[in-house]
């Protein structure tokens, strides 16, 4: 997994640490996101004409980022594949 630093639109200041984003690489697919996963175990998109895309993703994480994972709210997170 490799931890990608974010810069404002002009390129002159860090974002700060609660938008770190993350990159998984498995399989030819690119996951990024802010949630500090590690590996991308399975992954499952539905989409129906006219309807929301449905992502269902299994994945790993590193035993120092579990307590976090689990103690925060990751409702509104973007995941792009």
């Amino acid at each position: 997994m490799q931890e990608l630093e974010k810069f404002s639109p002009d390129g002159r200041e860090k974002v700060n640490e609660m938008s770190r984003e993350y990159e998984i690489t498995s399989e030819e697919l690119i996951v990024k996101t802010a949630i500090p996963f590690q590996t991308l175990s399975k992954m499952e998109i539905r989409h129906d004409i006219n309807i929301h895309t449905i992502a269902r993703i299994s994945v790993t994480a590193k035993e120092e980022d579990q307590q976090e994972i689990l103690s925060r709210d990751w409702t509104d997170t973007e995941i792009t594949v």
